[in-house]
């Protein structure tokens, strides 16, 4: 996992390098985001691999500095044998907030990163649980990813989270207001 944000990074890296040199974002601004995003939850025997579609808002006050929160509703349920048995995995939401910094390595491209709360809720049903068993995990997060605007209003982004027991990749469509 450590290899892949380092690559996530060096992606980041260079596109900004591409894009050209630093300059002033217009911050103030507020932001919509929708998206896809890839989560792997460690059930400890196990892991479920969920696809959900995530909506972001936020409000970056400044250059360097804002705040975010996301909600999110799965696409893709995930099941897997543990001990012969079939367990599946149905994710209800997923949700968090975060402070969050901004490195502007051009006018349209930052490097992102991440700190907050993130909270998911499952519930786990197989034929040894019929009614099955409801988890909700939450706790500190992290991130780290970029993103690149390709018209004053319109962009792409790209992160990488990592929370307790969930580790998750997402693409957004980003929207200044």
């Amino acid at each position: 996992m450590k290899q892949n944000i380092r690559n996530i990074l060096l992606a980041s890296i260079a596109i900004g390098a591409i894009a050209g040199t630093a300059q002033a974002s217009d911050a103030p601004y507020k932001y919509g985001d929708i998206g896809v995003e890839r989560i792997n939850i460690d059930v400890g025997p196990a892991d479920f691999n969920y696809t959900n579609l995530m909506v972001r808002g936020g409000w970056r006050f400044n250059d360097y500095f804002g705040v975010e929160g996301e909600l999110g509703r799965v696409l893709r349920d995930d099941k897997v044998t543990i001990n012969n048995v079939e367990v599946k995995g149905k994710m209800n939401w997923t949700a968090g907030i975060y402070g969050v910094g901004y490195l502007p390595l051009s006018e349209n491209f930052d490097l992102v990163g991440r700190v907050g709360y993130r909270q998911d809720s499952v519930k786990f049903t197989s034929p040894a649980l019929p009614a099955g068993i409801s988890a909700q995990d939450g706790g500190i997060a992290w991130s780290v990813g970029g993103q690149m605007f390709f018209t004053e209003s319109q962009g792409v982004r790209l992160d990488y989270t990592q929370g307790q027991d969930v580790k998750a990749i997402r693409l957004g469509y980003t929207l200044k207001f």
